[in-house]
């Protein structure tokens, strides 16, 4: 009996024999806390290799009602979206990419696919899930999710969210600041959280001025960011180039820095929460523009094959409420990133929001100074302009994003984008400073900051003047 539970249920990569059981999944898709369809997995036993699939079907009811699409790449229709793991690379796998945009990559994802693995507790995600493993995954993590969508298991009443929380103090949480690197999403306490990217990352409650751990299942509404242990001060970086962003303009949440012992954590209010009128939070629901366009983790970055700026332009153009002000908008927040030089400023960091009068484009996150650190890449994650590298950047690079997403009324885009463009130039050095001032006053000290102004200081420069000679540097983020 243990051989045969051994050969069930592995706990190495390895193709299954044609003796074992096909695998079938299925999670109950909820948007809204309401049953918008169903996911099935499917991972069938073949000669030379599984054959997998991943089925998403959405609910006659909630087509019936007219319900909101989970994706533009899954629009509503009666039909099921259908991928096969034998399709091309450049075939289009909208379920595979849509489901997997909501799960930890890299380092992380790995750690909570070795703990699945040798876990007894969750021994039913299956080692050979791996290559078609969103359902797996999400079994286990989809409870609070990016957006409005929560997944429970087929024909499962979802359990009633209760206020239950644990508040943390200090001690508390440092522990789960250094719990968070050895097994993300704080899986082993049972609790069922996701939220996609490589860095570290919990989502939270925060309460009464202290981080709050939600036990009963509750909404959270922020997201808390260990230090990175490869790069000094991440935290004190991205609360100054994300408050900073607000200061010039930008919509972009509210957040703070926590002293926590010898160490520190940045704290994000999560732009797809909100209050209604009763005090309840709500979420509102979003996708970043690799499920809009159907991509790998990989091709979140131009240099890697993923499709660019011009790309996403057309894709607001089509598909948002007031296309004009919302292509504006993502343009300057592609210009805030180039300026406080932020590299990393990828297809995953942007998004779109489903908000109650359509779609417009989410709020500014995820933005740190990587040009700070001299062994992280200069090459920028979305070209603007004809090379990898900001050096070459110059001022007509934005313009030509203007020239090729306005057909109607680009006298007044393009004005529009000048007075903003040069408000940003004008202001930043000098909002910049003052706000180190004041995070100095709150004892909120770090040298970081000044580094990120003279980062600010040579990219405003450069606008006004022209591009500077290329410096290559080729060590990557994460």
């Amino acid at each position: 009996m243990a051989e045969e539970e051994e050969v069930i249920k592995p706990r190495v990569w390895r193709k299954l024999s044609e003796e074992e059981t096909n695998i079938h999944r299925s999670l109950d898709v909820y948007l809204h806390g309401e049953l918008a369809g169903k996911l099935d997995q499917y991972v069938i036993p073949d000669r030379f290799s599984p054959k997998h699939s991943l089925v998403f079907t959405y609910d006659p009811e909630h087509l019936k009602k007219g319900g909101e699409q989970l994706s533009i790449s899954l629009p509503l229709q009666e039909e099921a979206f259908i991928d096969y793991n034998r399709q091309s690379d450049s075939d289009p796998k909208p379920v595979r990419y849509f489901f997997r945009g909501l799960l930890p990559e890299s380092k992380s994802h790995q750690r909570l696919s070795d703990y699945l693995d040798e876990s007894e507790k969750h021994e039913y995600v299956h080692t050979e899930e791996r290559r078609c493993f969103a359902a797996a995954f999400l079994t286990v993590l989809g409870g609070d999710c990016a957006g409005a969508i929560t997944f429970h298991l087929h024909n499962t009443k979802p359990p009633v969210p209760t206020d239950a929380m644990e508040l943390l103090d200090e001690k508390s949480l440092y522990q789960v600041m250094d719990d968070l690197f050895k097994l993300p999403m704080l899986v082993d306490k049972g609790y069922r959280l996701s939220l996609a990217g490589a860095q570290e990352k919990l989502p939270v409650g925060f309460v009464d001025g202290k981080v709050a751990l939600m036990k009963g299942g509750g909404l959270t509404t922020h997201i808390l960011k260990p230090a990175l242990w490869k790069f000094p001060n991440t935290t004190y970086n991205e609360y100054f180039c994300m408050t900073l962003a607000q200061r010039v303009g930008l919509e972009a949440p509210n957040c703070t820095l926590l002293h926590v012992g010898d160490s520190s954590c940045f704290l994000i209010e999560r732009y797809d929460r909100y209050q209604d009128d009763q005090g309840v939070t709500r979420s509102i629901h979003q996708e970043d523009f690799c499920q809009i366009m159907s991509l790998t983790e990989s091709k979140k970055f131009e240099f890697y094959g993923g499709p660019g700026i011009q790309k996403c332009m057309d894709v607001i153009g089509e598909h948002c409420v007031d296309p004009g002000t919302n292509k504006l908008t993502f343009l300057t927040i592609i210009l805030y990133n180039f300026i406080v030089g932020n590299s990393d400023a990828h297809h995953k960091n942007y998004s779109l929001l489903y908000d109650k009068k359509g779609l417009r484009v989410a709020p500014a996150y995820d933005i740190l100074s990587m040009a700070v650190y001299p062994d992280v890449t200069l090459d920028m994650a979305m070209r603007v302009g004809e090379e990898d590298s900001p050096d070459c950047v110059k001022k007509s690079d934005f313009f030509k994003f203007v020239e090729n997403s306005f057909k109607e009324d680009l006298d007044a885009a393009k004005a529009s984008f000048e007075t903003t463009m040069n408000n940003m130039m004008d202001t930043i050095e000098g909002k910049a400073l003052e706000l180190k001032k004041e995070f100095e006053e709150q004892s909120f000290k770090s040298p970081i900051y000044d580094e990120i102004i003279e980062i600010i200081k040579d990219r405003v420069h450069q606008l006004r003047t022209g591009p500077k000679e290329t410096i290559r540097r080729n060590t990557s983020l994460f």
